[in-house]
């Protein structure tokens, strides 16, 4: 099938030909350049895991055999009678040459923006791993399918695609429509045009019955089909992010069905107006089962790959110095760091590509990349090198606090495993807002590397401190009061002379989220200088407002007190941080949402120099804090057994820490001259 290795500027398309939906699928594949800008679709689907069965299609009379969810796609691709050709990277790239393979995924933005239109497969309805999965399918022969058009206009996209009602209706007389797929579209049509007197509790008035005169609105089939479409797979692959956004809006295939992004996205952007505003309180309390969380799912994932889509193209404007050769390093590389962290737990069949599909998002000049791919090298040299690069360009440790959350045994300490794609939901709202600190004044980290030990990193910092106690673990299990409550207790146990106010704003780690947790703003800076006085605790002995910690003796008997004292101080702090807010007013989490944020997996800690904090739940008694240059946070450091190549004493990442006191650079000041030195983390 792979006559020879593909060329500069070279992609193989494959010709589908026609035929009836159920009969088998038969192919031509053929080497064309871009350079004489064919017309052709890219196809954006999921692979599938290697247990899923595989089925065969002839290319060129050779049997080959691809994946089920290929398989259905091609059936869709065909059932249009498409006379374009199309690409699909695991047929027209040969997946055995490691070398073509490397090239043609360095190259891959220029296919998909070269493409006339996408083709996104979310999937047809049908379980993969059913066993009468060919039965399935066959079965659908029989079905009718609909497009769905943009303000009842043909999209561009749509049109591109030679897609028209005709082609893609055709179908046996005894066609029978697919009812669950019409009343998820119907909802997301009917919500392009809702306005602003509508609410969400009046779907029925605009949304698909069933039947025409059905009494009732069929919520459980909205919320079921909903659910269906946001958890199909390409939603949670990390190819898909790239595949939808450096080329033209997709049109997104499910079930039945035939959609472009624009109407996706409009009817997002309706319900995520009424989501935030008006509908708020009956989603939170009159909604149908399941309702809400389906909606606010579907915001939430379309709004990931639309603010990805604009910043490719804000990326790519010509008015923007970035695109005429400016910053190709520092803010790329901070870029890239944050898109890998935001899509670190989307999945990947090769590790390697949790790096390589995020690529061609940064890549301004088509010769120049920032990580050239190599399926030659490990998975743990591509991570490492992919940190390096990060580092060395951004000038900045801020992925230390990445590191500390993704840990592996196989990879240095400093080095994030993007291959994790668990973790705690809290994690990545802790890590954003890291960046409103100072601990590092504004400085630029200087570094060494060295590739007789490439995973040894040296690093110009200072050991300021270390763990004295820690109060966490006993308190597990326990409610978000409780917690709190035990966390006091252990103050007064181990530092007794800490400040009402400085407890509280360690529990918040002296941050105020906004909406959507993508804004963090600090609860410090004036409280320290006009609110004092707002936020103490009234002695019930004397009736006097103090500001230090409750006795033990009260808070014991007094876990309702403490509550109604935080949330005092709470409201005031909130107003205080939402002085500095610009732009439009957006309904925060509230209070207790981010309390659970800045506690999640976190221990309270008490430093030697007497100072309190919050550190990671893998943090223990000894570990050392530090202060590197070109970090906004202190790092806690465990030290290693010294190993006689090394000069020093090497250090392993345990991950950020919020320390009282330290956050805005107040260490180093009453430090005056003393010199940094260089620490070496392994």
């Amino acid at each position: 099938m792979y006559s020879n290795r593909l060329q500069l500027h070279e992609v193989r398309l494959l010709y589908v030909d026609q035929n009836s939906w159920a009969a088998d699928i038969s192919c031509d594949i053929r080497t064309v350049s871009l350079s004489t800008q064919p017309t052709f679709a890219a196809l954006s689907y999921v692979w599938g895991t290697q247990t899923i069965a595989q089925t065969s299609i002839r290319i060129g009379g050779q049997l080959v055999s691809i994946g089920r969810s290929l398989d259905t796609a091609l059936r869709y691709y065909r059932r249009a009678s498409w006379q374009m050709p199309l690409w699909v990277d695991a047929l027209c790239i040969n997946q055995n040459d490691i070398a073509e393979r490397s090239a043609q995924v360095s190259f891959m933005d220029s296919i998909y923006s070269s493409a006339a239109a996408v083709f996104a497969f979310l999937g047809s309805g049908i379980d993969l791993m059913d066993d009468d999965y060919e039965a399935r399918v066959l079965s659908m022969e029989a079905s009718s399918f609909r497009i769905y058009n943009h303000h009842q206009n043909q999209s561009e996209t749509v049109s591109n695609m030679g897609l028209t009602d005709q082609t893609w209706s055709t179908a046996p007389s005894l066609s029978r429509p697919d009812q669950e797929a019409s009343v998820l579209f119907d909802f997301l049509k009917g919500a392009c045009s809702l306005k602003i007197n509508d609410h969400l509790s009046k779907v029925p008035l605009w949304g698909r019955r069933l039947e025409a005169d059905s009494p009732e609105y069929p919520w459980e089939t909205l919320v079921a089909t909903l659910d269906n479409f946001n958890q199909a797979a390409w939603w949670s692959r990390v190819w898909t992010i790239q595949e939808s956004v450096v080329g033209k809006e997709p049109v997104i295939f499910f079930r039945t069905v035939a959609a472009p992004w624009g109407l996706i996205l409009e009817a997002v952007n309706t319900l995520h107006a009424h989501v935030n505003d008006c509908c708020t309180p009956y989603l939170r309390n009159d909604a149908p089962p399941g309702y809400a969380s389906a909606v606010l799912r579907l915001i939430r994932q379309a709004e990931q790959v639309q603010k990805t889509r604009r910043m490719y193209s804000e990326m790519h404007d010509p008015k923007n110095t970035r695109a005429d050769g400016g910053d190709k390093g520092g803010e790329l590389s901070s870029m890239l760091l944050e898109y890998m962290h935001v899509y670190h737990p989307r999945s990947a069949t090769d590790r390697r590509d949790k790096v390589y599909s995020l690529l061609p998002l940064l890549k301004l000049d088509p010769k120049a990349m920032l990580i050239y791919p190599d399926y030659g090298e490990s998975v743990e040299k591509v991570y490492i090198k992919t940190a390096r690069t990060i580092i060395q360009h951004s000038c900045s440790l801020d992925i230390l606090a990445i590191a500390g959350a993704l840990p592996s045994n196989a990879l240095p300490s400093w080095c994030p495993d993007w291959s994790i794609e668990d973790g705690y939901p809290e994690s990545a709202s802790q890590i954003r807002a890291l960046q409103s600190y100072y601990t590092g004044m504004a400085t630029t980290c200087k570094i060494s590397f060295f590739d007789d030990d490439v995973g040894r990193m040296d690093v110009e910092g200072l050991i300021l401190d270390s763990i004295d106690a820690l109060g966490g673990t006993e308190f597990s299990g326990k409610d978000l009061w409780e917690l709190l409550f035990g966390w006091m207790q252990f103050v007064q146990a181990h530092a007794p002379e800490t400040k009402w106010l400085d407890f509280c704003r360690t529990a918040r780690a002296d941050v105020w989220i906004a909406s959507n947790h993508l804004s963090f703003y600090r609860m410090g800076g004036s409280l320290r200088r006009d609110t004092n006085h707002e936020i103490c605790w009234v002695d019930p002995a004397t009736h006097k407002l103090r500001d230090d910690l409750p006795p033990q003796d009260i808070t014991e008997t007094s876990l309702g007190s403490m509550k109604t004292r935080f949330k005092e101080w709470d409201c005031i702090a909130g107003t205080q941080a939402m002085r500095t807010r610009r732009g439009g007013i957006a309904p925060n989490p509230p209070m207790e949402e981010q309390l659970r944020t800045s506690t999640a997996h976190r221990q309270f800690a008490k430093f030697s120099e007497c100072q309190i904090g919050l550190v990671p739940e893998a943090a223990l008694v000894g570990d050392c804090v530090a202060v590197f240059r070109g970090c906004r946070f202190p790092c806690l450091l465990r030290p290693e057994n010294p190993l006689p190549a090394r000069p020093r004493r090497a250090y392993r990442v345990v991950g950020s820490a919020y320390i009282h006191g330290q956050m805005d650079g107040e260490m180093q000041g009453r430090l005056g001259d003393l010199p940094w030195d260089m620490i070496t983390l392994c």
